[in-house]
């Protein structure tokens, strides 16, 4: 007889919200969209947070890149399971989101200095390149991890160089 070793992988989620959340309706609509092709399983730990085990690594990995998540219009945090703190212990307070960029000169849309800019707001995860090898475009998009209990920044004044200084 053939002993198989099973393992999950797990992610808390928290719906950001001070309205109950209809714990039912959550795993119904959660199941549906991070189901992927090897499945997932929902319990519900504590009020208006979850724990979802993964059967394979790679259908977490692809709900952890597809943030963020939504539920009756309140942003839904994802967090993989931390085997030193387990799913009580994980901190969910960072929100991750493509940013849009706008008003940087033309010959400054690029890769460094996207970054460095989005740093201004948060942990930088991904700069858009799908234009080419450069940000060249109306705006510069960047995918941000930033914590939600902070306020949202709006703008921020950024010094370039002049043309030919460094």
């Amino acid at each position: 007889m053939i002993n198989e070793l099973f393992y999950f992988w797990a992610s808390s989620s928290e719906v950001v919200t001070h309205r109950s959340v209809n714990r039912d309706a959550f795993i119904s609509v959660f199941t549906g969209l991070w189901r992927g092709a090897e499945g997932v399983s929902f319990r519900e730990i504590g009020e208006r947070r979850f724990l979802a085990r993964f059967v394979g690594l790679r259908d977490l990995r692809r709900v952890l890149d597809m943030e963020p998540w939504s539920f009756n219009n309140s942003l839904v945090l994802v967090a993989e399971e931390s085997r030193a703190l387990g799913y009580c212990g994980v901190p969910l307070s960072n929100g991750v989101f493509w940013v849009q960029l706008h008003g940087l000169p033309p010959l400054s849309m690029t890769v460094s200095a996207v970054t460095k800019i989005g740093g201004l707001i948060g942990q930088v995860l991904e700069v858009d390149k799908s234009n080419g090898r450069e940000c060249i475009g109306r705006f510069a998009l960047v995918r941000i991890r930033f914590d939600e209990r902070q306020p949202l920044m709006r703008g921020a004044c950024v010094e370039f160089p002049v043309e030919g200084e460094r």
